[in-house]
């Protein structure tokens, strides 16, 4: 009715025409109805340039819109959203690729021997010596009960867990360190997972700016919200001066800027727009990975800006680590532009695949299990949710480890990525001290049971010798994660 009103997201209608704008998120699937739409659907699909929206086609919930103010007409309820559907199916739990614990398989044969040689031995001494027998069946049920072989694994997959909580991972339960001990294919995205979601790196390729240049570019950049205006911006790291010196000013929103500062005239924005504008000799230029803004000052083009993502910290490094015991592969929602650029920072022949959605990722997943492989997925975004469902282990990278995707069996803190390597093998650690701690508990029970069977354990020396057993598998396995975690540098 002429008005515009604010609206809870669960309140919106099919047919309700919406208002968005610049930054803000697409909350219901949607037909554009006016405006300039540039949505950056990173969150959904993992790429990172923002697409150009005609009027009358759809966009869907979870985009960005990039520039000026755009009006949506809802054609889908919030509950029936390609973002919902991708929640959905990311939240499901993953019944398929459940986990036995160890001491579970164990234990399944372990009270019916007990129980065997229990009945065998007052069998045997009813029949050579009764005044034995009672005694011999107690002895034996009680050394060899089970305690110590149960604590094993709980105490030590929580002491791993505890390890890993100080160097920022966290596990959705104590079997994904089994789970992970067993990996041995990693598949990496790339948008925020290894790249760090919201810092670039700018750069200027072409003719030296002088201080009054760098000035009039600071003072253009001022004056446009978009992402790519704001990351020149801080680059020059200059105070923009005073808005009375500018005038003409236009901007198109995802095409560039034009105005006059003082007696200058900027360009400033993509090489089709600049080339609108009469500059030549932009597409003889070297094409690059990221995304490129151009530079004209009164007629002269100067060069451009480069922005491209920056990588997490010691990214090669982590990457040749990794490569030396697993097998990597990248699959990403972006396009190749950084290809060149990935391909020196993984293994030759790594397999790489862009331009993969949700459900390509799923299937690659599912290949890779077919194959008899051990399969972890680490990814960060939504779009990355059935990925992570469909591995044996999903490991959501997150800069914010309050947000993160429900389909994820682990959360590591992207700040922490140069420790996978060292996390990983330090569950396959834990593992290892597990079967110790068995080895210890089945030695236990085996000169306890020696000594029951032939009648020359009593039942209140077992009672005291089972929960000692029990102490010394739980001060194994503390002391043993504890130390090998310091001698590691992981506390």
């Amino acid at each position: 009715k002429g008005e515009i009103i604010s609206t809870p997201i669960n309140d919106l209608d099919c047919g309700d025409h919406i208002m968005i704008r610049n930054q803000e998120l697409i909350p219901a699937d949607s037909r554009l109805i006016e405006g300039d739409a540039r949505i950056d659907y990173s969150f959904v699909s993992g790429e990172i340039e923002p697409m150009k929206v005609g009027r009358g086609e759809l966009v869907y919930a979870g985009g960005r819109q990039m520039g000026s103010q755009v009006r949506l007409e809802v054609i889908k309820p919030v509950s029936q959203s390609y973002l919902t559907s991708l929640w959905n199916e990311a939240g499901e739990e993953k019944a398929d690729l459940s986990k036995e614990a160890t001491i579970n398989k164990i234990s399944k044969n372990f009270t019916f021997v007990v129980l065997f040689i229990a009945f065998a031995s007052l069998a045997y001494w009813l029949v050579f010596d009764s005044s034995k027998a009672l005694n011999a069946f107690s002895a034996v049920l009680i050394v060899a009960c089970p305690c110590a072989l149960s604590m094993a694994t709980p105490f030590t997959l929580g002491n791993v867990m505890r390890v890993f909580g100080r160097n920022g991972f966290y596990l959705k339960n104590a079997l994904v360190v089994e789970t992970l001990a067993d990996v041995n294919d990693l598949v990496f995205d790339k948008t925020g997972t290894i790249t760090q979601t919201g810092k670039n790196k700018v750069s200027f390729e072409g003719t030296a700016l002088t201080e009054e240049e760098k000035k009039m570019v600071a003072l253009l950049t001022s004056q446009s919200t978009h992402i790519l205006s704001r990351q020149i911006l801080d680059f020059l790291k200059l105070l923009p001066g005073k808005s009375s010196q500018i005038s003409n000013y236009f901007e198109i929103p995802g095409q560039g800027i034009k105005a006059h500062i003082g007696s200058h005239k900027l360009l400033l924005g993509s090489a089709s727009f600049l080339q609108n504008h009469g500059i030549e000799n932009i597409q003889a230029q070297q094409t690059i990975s990221g995304s490129e803004v151009w530079l004209a000052i009164d007629g002269q083009l100067k060069g451009r800006f480069v922005i491209r993502a920056e990588y997490r910290k010691n990214i090669k490094e982590t990457i040749t680590q990794l490569s030396a015991n697993y097998r990597l592969s990248l699959i990403s929602g972006d396009t190749e532009q950084q290809k060149q650029e990935l391909e020196g920072i993984f293994p030759s022949n790594t397999p790489m695949f862009f331009k993969q959605s949700p459900g390509d990722k799923e299937k690659y997943i599912i290949a890779k299990k077919s194959e008899g492989n051990k399969v972890a997925m680490i990814g960060d975004g939504l779009n990355d949710g059935i990925a992570l469902r469909s591995s044996h282990a999903g490991i959501a990278i997150s800069d914010d480890v309050n947000t993160f995707t429900p389909a994820s069996d682990a959360i590591l803190d992207g700040k922490k990525l140069h420790l996978l390597p060292d996390l990983l093998s330090f569950s396959k650690i834990g593992k290892r001290i597990i079967y110790t701690a068995f080895g210890i508990s089945f030695l236990y029970n085996i000169v306890g049971l020696a000594f029951a069977v032939t009648g020359n354990l009593t039942p209140i020396f077992a009672a005291i010798l089972m929960p000692l057993s029990s102490i010394t598998v739980v001060s194994f396995a503390t002391f043993s994660i504890t130390s090998l975690a310091k001698w590691r540098k992981l506390i």
